[in-house]
């Protein structure tokens, strides 16, 4: 609203204040433009997509063959660090994979070869990534007993799995078509996302330039 003030009464003069809207050079913001890449779900991504769900939805079945990573073993373990028990597990189930740092780096290591009824000890030395500094460069001990090897046997990639998967897919060709939207789909949130941030970025930009 404005203000009013009498400056003079003879005659009568007023004197108004009244806000006025403020003049902002936006610059040209209306130029900012950013390009969607288009970008499209290509062929490997889908055959990754399938080849995991054929992977989780292979059963664990018993063998009577040596571990190797990728293996799952059910095990016993027993732990010592510095002659003092620190682990006592039994029939733990244990995927054997090379890159595993559980409970220790090269754990995984020593159980690579290992069958049924196999037993073995070895030492490991706490590394220097280890989240207790205190405890690094330390000596442990473990003894392993197998008890079970199993592996995944994949069923073959056909359309009797793709049908296992639900009655949604009646063919491979099927399930590969809905991986493949599903995949795009997610792409093109993903690229919207994009566009739309560095639209702001740009519009930002010309406004701290006025």
């Amino acid at each position: 609203l404005p203000q009013v003030e009498l400056v003079g009464q003879d005659p009568v003069v007023l004197k108004a204040v009244t806000p006025v809207r403020p003049s902002v050079d936006l610059g040209d913001y209306k130029s900012v433009r950013v390009e969607s890449e288009g970008k499209v779900v290509e062929d490997k991504e889908v055959d990754e997509v399938v080849e995991r769900l054929r992977y989780d939805s292979a059963p664990w079945e018993p063998v009577d063959k040596t571990a190797k990573f990728g293996d799952l073993l059910t095990i016993d373990v027993d732990g010592w660090l510095e002659n003092k028990r620190i682990s006592q597990e039994r029939s733990v189930d244990y995927v054997l994979r090379q890159d595993s740092a559980l409970p220790l780096k090269g754990f995984s290591v020593h159980l690579e070869g290992l069958s049924k009824g196999a037993e073995k000890e070895f030492d490991l030395t706490i590394p220097d990534d280890y989240p207790d500094p205190a405890m690094v460069g330390k000596e442990c001990r473990f003894k392993v007993c197998v008890h079970e090897v199993k592996e995944k046997r994949l069923p073959d990639l056909d359309d009797d799995f793709a049908r296992s998967l639900g009655e949604d897919y009646g063919t491979l060709a099927a399930l590969q078509e809905r991986v493949r939207q599903d995949l795009q789909r997610a792409l093109d949130r993903e690229e919207a996302q994009r566009v739309q941030e560095e639209a702001e970025i740009g519009r930002a930009s010309c406004r701290e330039r006025v």
